[in-house]
């Protein structure tokens, strides 16, 4: 999965907190919140809780404080304070969500979706939080317009 992924990273860069001191601080983070994300597994922590976690600030290393108040990363965030029953949740509006991309008309629009959508999962990849109302914002304003540039008939003049 791949909220497990910054786990196994985190201990790669021990080597490196000198130079890649801002990744090095990013992975700590995500280790301690896929770690946390397990100690209450099935219903998470409650939404918006991340920053009330215990332990949430953390030496690292002398002279090195680990702020935990937000995940990262949307991914973890999702699992730690929504648990299993919300990630699986997200899980499906995900997958709705993707099998409504396959019946927009057109190439051109699919492969924009697609692009857009891809564009927004890196971007949850590396976000602050999934709940800031910018970003909320955005997701929304980009449906709208996916919405509001929806081809009424087939591009296929468009070739592959």
């Amino acid at each position: 999965m791949y909220f497990l992924t910054p786990t196994r990273l985190a201990s790669l860069f021990d080597v490196y907190a000198t130079r890649w001191h801002s990744l090095y601080h990013r992975l700590h983070i995500w280790y301690f919140s896929a770690h946390k994300a397990f100690e209450k597994i099935y219903l998470g922590w409650g939404a918006g809780a991340s920053k009330y976690i215990p332990e949430a600030q953390i030496e690292i290393e002398p002279g090195l404080v680990n702020l935990c108040s937000h995940p990262h990363n949307n991914y973890i965030q999702i699992w730690l304070e929504l648990g299993a029953v919300g990630a699986a949740l997200i899980a499906f509006v995900f997958f709705v969500f993707g099998r409504t991309l396959n019946t927009f008309k057109g190439k051109l629009f699919q492969a924009t979706s697609y692009s857009a959508v891809a564009t927004a999962l890196i971007i949850m990849g590396m976000s602050y939080s999934a709940w800031h109302m910018w970003w909320l914002s955005n997701l929304f304003m980009a449906a709208l317009c996916f919405l509001a540039f929806y081809p009424i008939k087939d591009d296929s003049s468009w070739s592959d």
